[in-house]
């Protein structure tokens, strides 16, 4: 009867590690992804929301002046912004 000795490796083979290593950039990849949408889904929000306090400052000075703001800059009066919304 012969002996045999069974020797039992520690550690990983190369293949192992190759495959763990592109299954954790793969799944980095697709989070870095859903974060940079979500980034630009709260910009388009933060927009919205000052084109909507905009608007409302722009119809509160309409309803008390008859007439919108006039600016030969074409930008927004400071002083009807001030009023009428709540950024300064």
């Amino acid at each position: 009867m012969s002996m045999k000795f069974i020797i039992r490796k520690k550690g990983f083979t190369l293949i192992e590690l190759l495959v763990v290593i592109s299954i954790i950039s793969l799944l980095t990849s697709i989070v870095m992804v859903g974060l940079s949408e979500a980034k630009m889904k709260a910009r388009d929000s933060a927009k919205i929301q000052t084109i909507r306090q905009i608007q409302n400052a722009l119809a509160m000075y309409y309803q008390d002046n008859n007439t919108y703001p006039r600016n030969p800059q074409g930008s927004f009066n400071t002083v009807t912004r001030e009023i009428y919304s709540n950024s300064k």
